[in-house]
């Protein structure tokens, strides 16, 4: 009976460990990608015109999931102005997809 639960503790282990590895092998893929930048600024009070938003696509190659999320993190953030009277906030975000 031990030699049952060990057999089956071991074939369960390598179950396990070899998804893991599958799993970190296809994050390393290096692959075509597409960022989009969206670039969007609103004013309070209301002004003609806005909020306006801009878009943007940069194609970036042969990068692994990992370092195409690193560079379009940088693009994430949120800058509030004001100047005579009006409150200005600029908001920039970043999504990326596998070009195909």
């Amino acid at each position: 009976m031990k030699k049952l639960m060990l057999i089956l503790v071991s074939i369960l282990m390598l179950g396990i460990t070899s998804c893991s590895k599958d799993d970190d092998a296809a994050s390393n893929v290096k692959q075509d990608w597409t960022i989009t930048i969206t670039t969007t600024i609103s004013v309070v009070p209301a002004m003609d015109g806005y909020p306006l938003t801009q878009t943007i696509t940069v194609d970036e190659t042969n990068l692994t999931e990992s370092e195409v999320k690193t560079i379009a993190d940088k693009y994430k953030s949120t800058i509030t102005q004001s100047m005579a009277g009006y409150s200005y906030t600029t908001t920039m975000s970043a999504t990326y997809t596998v070009k195909k």
